[in-house]
């Protein structure tokens, strides 16, 4: 975990002993997921939530200018095909 990270930092909202072997799993494996789609995680994750119906916009909560720029990328490849909403389910679950 990055020190500079919100998860390396002293945090109101998320603790070290939050982030369990089994969640740093499921990151690893979206993470990965994320790369076959040629996106980085944070684009992934902002798709996954426009895909949800009565969802126009979200919120980043970039603490640098390049997650700003990276997050901007979403556009493209914003959707998912069934398969890959299965696979990323089996994930999170």
């Amino acid at each position: 975990i990055p020190t500079d990270s919100r998860a390396g930092r002293k945090s109101v909202f998320l603790k070290a002993e939050d982030i369990t072997d089994s969640l740093r799993k499921k990151i690893t494996m979206l993470n990965e997921f994320a790369k076959k789609r040629n996106q980085s995680l944070a684009q992934m994750a902002l798709s996954w939530n426009l895909r949800l119906e009565g969802i126009t916009s979200v919120l980043i909560g970039a603490s640098r200018s390049s997650q700003i720029e990276d997050c901007v990328h979403t556009v493209r490849a914003s959707s998912f095909t069934d398969d890959e909403i299965s696979e990323i389910e089996n994930i999170i679950s």
